[in-house]
């Protein structure tokens, strides 16, 4: 007798589906938990990424100024770091270490900063207590620099009229000096902009 009833105890199914639901379960929160912490590191990743790249490029830019010593090149890209991001909490992640690296050499600018978020949900499960990453960009920026050589008929004939009537050689001095204010307009950096005036006034 007693042994049928160990038998029947063994086959028995009862309370299995139960059983089963609830490890199912167990598995579909942790997958839901870590869903949601992945989606959060997501959107910090993102917003940290854009502060970088404008960090970067700020401080790039600044590369052609050659009043910036590298230590202000570092500060300004980190202040510029810092205003982008504002006063989002980024889900309560920790940035540390932000490093801005340049490279007068090539007009570069490097940015990374190391990104610490706790996670919320995936830690209860024992999986994941927090999300560690260290996005890093680059920006390069230089200014084009402009060699111009203009050659300038300053012959007889340029004192002859033009097709307005005023003495080629004035709408000469008018034309040469508006190209030569364009190339100034922007205000580029001393050196930048070389033009060289070469008179001709004929064969020898």
């Amino acid at each position: 007798m007693r042994g049928r009833s160990e038998s029947n105890f063994l086959l028995s199914n009862h309370g299995g589906i139960a059983v089963m639901f609830g490890l199912l379960m167990g598995v579909l929160m942790l997958c839901v938990s870590l869903a949601v912490d992945t989606a959060r590191l997501q959107y910090v990743q993102q917003r940290t990424q854009q502060a970088l790249e404008a960090a970067s490029l700020a401080a790039a830019k600044s590369l052609d100024d050659p009043a910036m010593t590298t230590a202000d090149v570092q500060a300004l890209a980190e202040t510029y770091f810092r205003q982008n991001l504002g006063n989002d909490p980024l889900h309560g992640a920790r940035l540390t270490n932000f490093r801005a690296v340049p490279d007068t050499s090539t007009g570069t600018v490097q940015a990374s900063v190391n990104i610490d978020l706790p996670t919320l949900f995936a830690r209860a499960g024992g999986a994941i207590a927090a999300f560690n990453t260290t996005p890093s960009v680059s920006a390069n920026y230089r200014t084009l620099r402009i060699e111009v050589s203009l050659v300038l008929d300053v012959t007889g004939s340029m004192a002859g009229p033009s097709a307005d009537g005023t003495p080629k050689i004035d709408s000469l001095r008018r034309v040469v000096q508006e190209f030569i204010d364009g190339l100034y307009a922007n205000g580029p950096p001393p050196g930048f902009v070389r033009v060289a005036l070469v008179p001709y006034s004929g064969w020898r």
